[in-house]
């Protein structure tokens, strides 16, 4: 729909923005080309341009916004503008357009826009409105490392007690630090002037400091001085300030410095020849440097910074304390102190210890006269600052590694097609990943994830279920935890999930944050189906006649069919073994099925697995010893475990057989029973081979063996160890796999009986 006074509709905001107000007039004398000079302009302006509706929407928005916010374009059109705003930002970001639209033009509003990523970046506006056409013009920069930078100005201020002062000749602007304007007790600080200079500078030093900032502005000389000084509230107080120009084409066009209390740091000095006892006792090195560069006192602190005795640094020479890549930095803070006629001196070097290595200090020293005013000695405060040095290099490289691996983990969550998702536990703030969105049917730009609606993603049995082993983990301290549950669809229908996560503790040892990950395992979860239908379906199907075969072949060696030559007896004997052979595997698959759906019951009693350990070594020695392997019990705890004996004995069984069959001949098998926090841990230990690196993921899965060719693997069904796995769990437990100490360790882990139940 075409308004009087606007463009007309075929042209874009981008050429409307640029030519509002004295482009317009332009473009009736340069033609139409500059419409599309100036579209062109928008979309490659690296400001972020663009053009909002009254009615709070973007009407056009340049690229550049795509790199800063993470949106597309087409995603920034489609929302509102105010839910991208920051929440504490919203009000101050209506008032502002009602501002524009009462005719105000907008120079430097600032506010923080939402990221894709969930974070959020601090942008500054300069804005016009045309209310005739209905629209607002704005040119918009991300300011988020100046305010960054800002932050981190205040922070260091606030530690080291220095404040700063700015002065731009060019606009005459004037900007003092929050610490330099409190220092004055002001809340506006202009520039120091004449009139400025006698309301915070006693007379006797006015004159002094008025002229050093004269000849700071017009000559470009800096100076550092220190000076009694009275705030606006009459505190009296010793200032040091610190200036430095910057000079282009022989011109000063800014100036800048520093302002700090040392009336503490003054008074220590003052009084310190009146308390060489007490120096002693100083965290920091004294030093007292006569002619000659001659040492004449130092205190203990400084002896150890320099790794000598007091005796050897007496006499010496300074020069032979300093490292050696320093000593140009030694002669100029000596020359200074000399320039500076008495006053305070600051520096850092490093000195060099008896070893050679060096000592980053920080060295703060005066020039003290004789009684006929001549320079004879400096004294020196000395401040070992080796472990902010450290400090300040590790915050560096630990700011790059920050950055390194923000990036690692945004390529790898990226690639994964896991739903990932964060949760502080202290804020109650969540948030999660497109994918997770995706994998449960919801829309990632127009629904948020409160707590309600998360707990309403998982099924309400699963999320007791959940709930229950994240606080039985808090408790032991364990970090990490995976857990199988059912998923609830946006569209209704449940869905099965894997969910991975990882709990970070504060210092008192409370959950702090969870984060971790969600994987829908549909597809698994239908093949495993299908796999164990099949298994069952076959193993009820071969059941029948295998018996049926087998009564036969019994018949057969027992005769009822008359007598066989040799040589049939020898293949009779061949298919009854092998008849054997196929029941045992059709019995191991209804066992395994049996265990994984549930059919078989349990019978549970509170008993020690001590004993039910000592009693199954027993029954499988006579095994063991047609392998040449002795097995043993070694340490045995007697806690109690609720078991159902029959199914624990073949567990432990079955790790007994596979350790016997596998240990090398003459070596011993071990058995250790141990107590672990809330479970018993029973351990079977041989000195084999172990199993392949690349098999261990596999070791506990249906018909797995790790090499079929192995004659130790013959005779095998391959399912001893995942039955086994079902067994445990099904009691709660867990079982492992590892290498120690050169020797493989099969265990298993039951939760120890609960005697108040």
């Amino acid at each position: 729909m075409e308004h009087e006074g606007r463009s007309p509709p075929h042209r874009s905001a981008a050429a409307r923005v640029l030519e509002h107000p004295v482009q317009r007039s332009a473009k009736r004398h340069s033609g139409a080309s500059t419409g599309e000079r100036l579209t062109r302009f928008f979309e490659l302006a690296s400001d972020l341009l663009c053009v909002v509706s009254l009615d709070g929407r973007f009407v056009e928005v340049s690229r550049s916004w795509t790199p800063v916010l993470g949106w597309s374009q087409q995603q920034l059109l489609a929302t509102p503008y105010l839910d991208y705003v920051h929440p504490d930002d919203v009000e101050a970001t209506r008032a502002t357009a009602t501002a524009l639209l009462a005719g105000e033009d907008i120079d430097g509003f600032v506010n923080r826009y939402r990221h894709r990523d969930g974070g959020h970046r601090w942008l500054r506006w300069n804005a016009v409105a045309c209310v005739e056409e209905g629209l607002i013009y704005a040119v918009v920069r991300d300011v988020t490392e100046e305010r960054r930078r800002q932050l981190l100005g205040d922070q260091l201020e606030q530690v080291t007690g220095v404040g700063t002062w700015e002065l731009d000749l060019t606009s005459g602007v004037f900007h003092a630090s929050a610490l330099t304007r409190r220092l004055h007790g002001v809340d506006h600080l202009e520039q120091i002037d004449a009139r400025s200079g006698r309301r915070f500078y006693p007379p006797e030093v006015y004159g002094e400091v008025i002229d050093a900032y004269r000849r700071l502005t017009s000559e470009g000389t800096g100076f550092d001085l220190e000076v009694p000084f009275l705030a606006a509230d009459g505190t009296s107080r010793w200032v040091r300030t610190i200036a430095r120009a910057q000079l282009r084409e022989g011109r000063v066009v800014r100036a800048y410095g520093t302002f700090q209390d040392v009336t503490a740091a003054r008074e220590e000095r003052d009084h310190l020849r009146h308390f060489q006892q007490l120096v002693e006792l100083s965290e920091e090195g004294i030093l007292e440097i006569g002619r000659g560069e001659v040492v004449v006192y130092a205190n203990q602190r400084l002896a150890a910074m320099v790794g000598r005795p007091v005796g050897e640094i007496i006499g010496r020479s300074i020069l032979e304390l300093i490292h050696p890549d320093d000593l140009l930095a030694a002669a100029d803070w000596r020359l200074r102190l000399q320039a500076e006629g008495g006053a305070e001196v600051r520096g850092e070097l490093r000195l060099r210890r008896a070893d050679g290595a060096p000592r980053w200090v920080q060295v703060a020293g005066r020039l003290v006269a004789d009684a006929s005013g001549r320079p004879d000695w400096v004294v020196a405060v000395v401040t070992d600052i080796a472990e902010l040095k450290d400090q300040q290099a590790a915050l560096l490289a630990a700011e790059r590694s920050a950055r390194d691996s923000e990036e690692r983990l945004q390529r790898v969550l990226t690639a994964t097609q896991d739903g990932w998702w964060d949760h502080n536990l202290r804020t109650g703030e969540r948030s999660v990943s497109a994918r997770w969105y995706e994998l449960h049917g919801l829309d990632a730009t127009s629904e948020s994830v409160t707590g309600e609606a998360w707990d309403d993603r998982l099924h309400p049995d699963d999320r007791a279920e959940l709930e229950r082993l994240v606080r039985d983990l808090a408790t032991r301290r364990l970090r990490t935890f995976t857990c199988a549950a059912r998923a609830r669809h946006a569209e209704g229908h449940l869905f099965p999930v894997v969910v991975r996560g990882l709990i970070e503790y504060d210092v008192d040892g409370h959950p702090a944050r969870i984060s971790g990950a969600t994987t829908d395992v549909s597809a698994e979860h239908r093949a495993e189906q299908a796999q164990e239908q099949f298994v069952s379906t076959v193993s009820h199907e071969l059941r029948t006649p295998l018996t049926s075969i087998g009564g036969v072949l019994e018949m057969l060696d027992a005769g009822l069919a008359g007598a066989l030559p040799a040589r049939a007896s020898e293949l009779l004997a061949v298919a009854r073994r092998n008849t054997v052979r196929l029941r045992r595997l059709i019995d191991d698959l209804l066992d395994i099925e049996q265990l994984s759906t549930g059919a078989s019951r349990l019978e549970l009693v509170a008993q020690p697995l001590s004993d039910l350990a000592t009693h199954t070594v027993a029954d499988h020695q006579p095994l063991a010893t047609t392998h040449g392997v002795t097995l043993q019990v070694g340490e045995s705890e007697p806690s109690p475990v609720t078991i159902d004996a029959t199914r624990i004995e073949q567990v432990l069984g079955n790790l007994l057989a596979n350790a016997a069959k596998f240990a090398p001949p003459g070596s011993t098998v071990e058995v250790r029973v141990t107590r672990q926090a809330t479970n018993v841990r029973c351990e079977v230990i041989d000195e084999g081979e172990g199993v392949p690196e690349h098999f261990t993921a596999q070791l506990f899965q249906r018909f797995a063996q790790a090499d079929p060719s192995d004659p130790r693997s013959r005779g095998g069904t391959g399912l001893g160890l995942a039955i086994s796995r079902e067994i445990v769990e099904r009691h709660g437990g867990c079982m492992t796999y590892e290498r120690r100490d050169e020797r493989s360790v099969f265990a298993f882990e039951l939760p120890v009986a609960d005697h108040g139940g």
